[in-house]
Formats: C-alpha cells, structure tokens, sequence
C-alpha cells in the first residue's frame, strides 16, 4: 500500500531516531499536521528480508499474538530515489560514529531495465517517541523470557549475562528479572526495573523526546524528567511507579509469556529435530517456505486463546512436540509434514515473543478534549484508568499522584501507551542457535562458579563465595572484577 500524500523536505524535516543490524528509523520533525508523530523505518543495505512479507507478519501475527493495541501496524511506503539521498545526507552527522563506520546506509534499489530510478520501500509508523501535542517520557524495556526454565539454575537472562561478562560483552551483572517484570505484580515490577537501573544495559533505556537519557547519571535524568512535565514532580522513581502500574494491569505480560512458552525449555531440541526432518524430506527450501506460509502460520495460532502463559504452557508445547518428533520417525505422510511445519512456526513465534522490546511511554496533553481523541487514535489511555482498576482490586498497591500540581484539572492528565517492537519473524535457520541458547549460557555460568570455587577454597575463604546452584534466592550485581574481589576477602 503506498500512501499518496504531499512529500515533507527530506532534506530538513526529519531528524534521526535509531538504528538496528536491519533497519534505519527517522522521526518527522516539520509543521505539516498529517505527518505530526510519523516516522520512517528504512532498510539498510545487506539485509535480506523484504519490507512486505514483514509488514504481513505484523499484521497477520505479531497482531494476534499480543494485541493489535499493542503493536504499531505500518503503512508501506513509497519515496523517491533523490528524496532517499536527501534524507540520508541530513541524518548522516545524527548517526552514531559506530554505525556510519560500518558503511551501511539505507538501501536503495538498482535502476530497472529501462534505466529508471527505482522507489524506496519505507514502513510509515508512529513515532514512539512522540506525541500530537507536548512532552513524551519513554522507557523502553527488553522483557525477555519470563520463565525460569530450569529449577536448579537462574534464569535464561542472568545465566546469559555470565556468558556476555566473559565475553567482554558487559562490564556487569545486572539484577533485572525478566520473571518479576512480567509477573504482573506491582512491586515486584519496579522492584527489578530498580535492580536494571543499578547496572545499566541495553535492556534499559529512557528517552526524553528522542533525547536518549544517560542512566549512569540519575541526577541529570531527574532533572530531565522535572522539565519534561513541569509541575508533577515526575522523576525515575514516579516513572517506575507508572510503569509498573501498567504492566500489573494490562494484558500483555500474558500475551508475551504465552508465546515465549512454545520456544522455551527444550522446545528447543525438539523444533532441531522436527525443521532437520521436514529438510531432509522436502529440502531446505520448500522447508523454509512451509514454515513461513500464510497457511502454516493460521495453523498455528489456532486455539491461541486456550494457550497457557505459565508453566502449563511450556509443558504442553514439549509434550506435543516431543510426540511429533517420535510419529515423524515412524511414518511420513501429508499430515505429519504439515504438523512438521506448524510446530517449527509456532516455534519461532515464541523467539519473536522472547525478542520484543516494549515502549512505555507517558504523555501530558496540552490542549484537553481536543487532543484527547488524537491521543486515543494513537492507543494511548489516561493511566487514571488503569489506576483506578488496581485500586480496587488490590488495596493498597502502588498510588500515583497523575495529576499537575498546581492545576487541580478533574480530568486525567498523564496518558500512557504501551507498544511492542522487534516484532519482525524469525528465520528458520537460525532454529539450532536459538535452540542451543540456554546450554551455552548456562555453560558459561557453571564455568564461572568452578573457576570462583577454585579462587575461593585458594584463598580459605570459601563462607564469602558466590551462592552455588542449589542457592535460587540471589540477585548477582557483581562485575567479573568485584566478585573475584568479594571472593578473596
């Protein structure tokens, strides 16, 4: 679908936002009211997957899975090949050095046969960043997998954080878990959204406006968050405090943790076998075409509504999987293939679902029932709503004051929106990276506890070691360097 609208200055109106491995987001930032709070996400050169089959699946997928409110549904859009240029020249000094060192710039197609340019493919989104009207205060929060897959070890997050440290990857450990963030439960929520704010990493970020904020320095981020909303006295801790009051209320923590469930544990293995299978009978690529058919991915989200978001989840996932795997090897016909390929699909559903990041976002209409209606088009809510609800199901949880000080307004102010991104589908390839993820972390992290057990019984001081496997109620907030410190006391 291309969207025939007059054409902004490229050149002037559109200020970098982000990028990722894949793709470039540009915000507009000019006075036309109809691309007030739209932005632009662009492919760069080298990636392979084509904008409309990942348009499809956020519409036809992502949508179902978590809730059309919850994910941005793109337009596709149209832009020229000297419009491109313009575009790319005015963000270039915007990028980070990092990424302009890579030498990857927005893709932009040959000329055809007859020697014509050809048009730039961009996806015409919300900017997430922005609102019609007044400041936005935006976290964005990686959730990842909300399960703790293994009795006798942390969970997915932290044991990854010991294979990143001994990577170099992370300077720390941090104490975030993804358990307690999609628990559903309030202080439980900005309990550990506390704990990711000790040692920040990319599973955190604040934005101020598009002004990404330094977590390192909270006195700075404070004042940043005073200034974004004036007179509410809006700092980190009420922005915690709203955040966890959406995430206790809302139905989206179920919605995540009921796909993460079908690619959780040892789904994993069985999905190997199962893709290793349906290859070695159809080929690689009628597999992969199967998989990611139109058919195959109604298939499998039928029943989506009687799935479990707990344990139940997980373990009908295995056991259905596990007694394909066994039918596969006794006989092959039409059915199984089909069943084959249904359970590799739900499979990367549920990496989708480990993969998304979530953007809080809090906004402060300026022009009351006038924006109101623009507000709600952009699935945002008066966060009095949700309040209102938790209050009266659980007394005593977590109260915040939403309104200006000194206004007194009975209306709601503060409005919130919660929105999911990195929703794209996942390639069937990498099914035996995804699959071998949870061995290899937990690897590195009995690694590290036998090269610290070894530090520490060297030392005979063995009462101030890291807490062993059998110990579950622990929070790391050591780097690789103050644990070894803390262990030679």
């Amino acid at each position: 679908r291309k969207v025939a609208e007059e054409l902004p200055d490229f050149s002037a109106d559109f200020r970098f936002i982000q990028e990722g491995n894949m793709n470039i987001v540009v915000g507009y930032q000019g006075r036309d009211p109809s691309w007030r709070g739209v932005a632009l996400r662009l492919r760069k050169t080298g990636s392979s997957s084509g904008m409309d089959a990942d348009m499809e699946f956020a519409e036809t997928v992502a949508g179902t899975l978590f809730g059309k409110d919850f994910v941005d549904m793109p337009e596709l859009y149209a832009i020229s090949r000297d419009n491109v240029l313009k575009l790319q020249g005015a963000i270039e000094p915007q990028r980070p050095a990092a990424r302009r060192a890579e030498g990857r710039n927005i893709s932009i197609p040959a000329e055809d046969e007859g020697g014509n340019s050809l048009d730039v493919q961009a996806w015409k989104i919300t900017n997430l960043l922005a609102a019609p009207s007044g400041q936005v205060v935006t976290v964005e929060v990686k959730p990842k997998i909300g399960f703790k897959e293994r009795p006798d070890l942390p969970q997915r997050f932290t044991l990854m954080q010991y294979e990143k440290l001994q990577a170099s990857q992370v300077e720390s450990i941090s104490g975030y878990d993804p358990v307690r963030f999609l628990s559903q439960d309030e202080g439980m929520i900005k309990e550990t959204l506390q704990e990711a704010l000790r040692h920040p990493q990319n599973n955190l970020r604040v934005f101020v406006g598009s002004e990404p904020q330094d977590l390192r320095d909270l006195e700075a981020v404070d004042s940043a968050l005073r200034k974004a909303f004036g007179n509410m006295g809006f700092d980190h801790e009420k922005m915690f405090d709203l955040a966890a009051i959406v995430m206790a209320k809302l139905t989206l923590p179920a919605s995540i943790k009921r796909a993460q469930a079908w690619a959780a544990r040892d789904t994993g293995r069985a999905a190997v076998q199962l893709y290793k299978k349906l290859v070695g009978k159809v080929g690689i690529a009628t597999a992969k075409e199967m998989i990611t058919s139109k058919e195959t991915r109604t298939r499998a989200l039928q029943d989506l509504d009687s799935a479990h978001s707990d344990e139940r989840g997980i373990e009908v996932a295995e056991e259905r999987m596990k007694r394909l795997v066994k039918v596969a090897q006794e006989r092959w016909d039409e059915d199984v293939k089909n069943n084959v390929a249904v359970e590799c699909c739900r499979f990367l559903f549920g990496r989708t679902a480990i993969d998304v990041s979530l953007m809080l976002s809090f906004a402060l209409p300026q022009n009351g029932d006038m924006d109101h209606a623009q507000f709600r088009n952009l699935h945002f809510r008066p966060i009095s709503e949700l309040q209102k609800t938790i209050a009266e199901s659980k007394p005593g949880a977590i109260n915040v004051d939403v309104e200006p000080t000194a206004t007194g307004a009975d209306k709601p102010a503060l409005w919130f929106r919660a929105t999911l991104v990195d929703v794209d589908q996942k390639p069937p390839e990498k099914m035996q990276t995804y699959a071998d993820q949870f061995d290899k972390a937990a690897q590195a992290f009995e690694t590290f506890q036998k090269q610290n057990l070894l530090e520490t019984k060297s030392n005979n001081s063995s009462s101030f070691g890291l807490p062993m496997r059998h110990d579950l109620n622990w929070s790391p907030r050591w780097g690789l360097g103050q644990a070894c410190q803390h262990l030679s006391l």
